[in-house]
């Protein structure tokens, strides 16, 4: 059974699952954290753009999930690699559709420190 916890966002009130929760990193009290683990990578694509980010702050696999998830809903991102044990992030995408900043903008509103290389 899932405790939901309500919180409080301005007006906007979002429940979350505890596998929501940040990591604390070495000190986290996520019972549902992957510290040492990050999502296996997937392939990708092998047409469109390519650029390699270095996301500073991300201490287990939820936050590579997390980075992964938010990367994948931006519209023209076709593919992604995001490892928390390096902070390297390779994004495939479609420079007609999406541009790198859009790409590293949505990673900083996570609360993550992004810079290309």
């Amino acid at each position: 059974m899932f405790k939901r916890t309500l919180f409080l966002v301005g007006m906007t009130a979002l429940f979350a699952s505890p596998a929501a929760f940040a990591c604390g990193g070495e000190n986290c009290a996520n019972p549902n954290c992957q510290r040492s683990q990050s999502p296996a990578p997937t392939p990708l694509p092998e047409d469109g753009s390519r650029v390699t980010l270095s996301v500073q702050g991300m201490t287990c696999g939820g936050c590579s999930s997390k980075v992964k998830a938010v990367l994948m809903g931006i519209d023209g991102v076709t593919g992604a690699q995001v490892d928390h044990a390096d902070g390297q992030t390779i994004v495939a995408y479609d420079e007609d559709t999406v541009e790198v900043d859009a790409i590293k903008k949505a990673i900083s509103e996570l609360g993550y420190t992004v810079s290309e290389g």
